[in-house]
């Protein structure tokens, strides 16, 4: 569309990593659909579904018999957070697409009952672990657009397997004219984003993990998940400065 390019919301995540479009102008987002999930399960899943999926944490993902043992937690009603202790709901939203969607400027068109409206994908975001997008009432993902300029970035993911798991930690990176976003996500109920001039590369790096709330609500300590944000940071800056991508 003109200047901007519009990914449909039911677009399968493999089909859109085979388009040549992608690979040419979005790096990040090339690398990231090629490590969601395995091949099998991309071609069922969609690029809304990936964008709007839940957020997670290690009680929330055990059986419905399981949780009912314990009692409610704040994302399904109770009054505390059983990882956390606290009243407010801190698990993690997974998706491997929004980092690298962030980095390249998203925006997201909905349709609802009151009409059309077009939003910033950090809009869509509440930080709310219980409740973790700004949507009204009715509301659904139409498209996601991108402003159609050549990049250079990718995107880097920690995981225990290599083929189906969620990210315990996901960081993309996109740059162009100078000017460049990092983003980190799966440490929270949101991704962060940083937005940076080319000199400030090395600073932005080591800011990463600062802001970061890592808790204790997956499989990895907090603190390593923590400090392989900066690890992952840094890689990716040597890799797209390089020239990699």
């Amino acid at each position: 569309e003109a200047d901007r390019v519009a990914i449909g919301a039911l677009m399968t995540i493999f089909e859109l990593s085979q388009k040549d479009l992608i690979g040419e102008y979005f790096p990040a987002l090339r690398e990231a659909l090629e490590a969601t999930s395995c091949e099998t399960l991309q071609m069922r899943g969609t690029v809304g579904g990936n964008l709007l999926q839940d957020t997670r944490c290690l009680f929330y993902n055990q059986s419905e018999f399981w949780r009912r043992a314990k009692g409610p937690c704040v994302k399904t009603g109770g009054d505390s957070c059983h990882v956390t202790g606290s009243g407010r709901c801190l698990s993690n939203y997974a998706s491997d697409l929004a980092p690298s969607l962030l980095t390249l400027g998203a925006s997201l068109r909905l349709i609802g009952p009151e009409g059309e409206r077009e939003i910033t994908l950090e809009e869509l975001f509440s930080g709310d672990g219980a409740k973790p997008f700004n949507l009204k009432p009715g509301e659904i993902l139409c498209e996601i657009l991108l402003p159609k300029r050549v990049t250079k970035g990718g995107y880097e993911k920690l995981r225990l397997r290599g083929s189906i798991d969620y990210p315990l930690l996901g960081v993309a990176l996109s740059m162009a004219d100078g000017k460049g976003r990092l983003s980190v996500g799966a440490v929270g109920p949101k991704p962060t984003v940083w937005d940076f001039e080319s000199e400030g590369i090395d600073l932005v790096a080591e800011k990463a993990p600062q802001g970061l709330q890592a808790i204790g609500n997956t499989v990895l300590d907090p603190s390593y998940r923590r400090n392989m944000a900066e690890v992952f940071s840094r890689r990716l800056i040597q890799r797209v400065l390089k020239g990699g991508q």
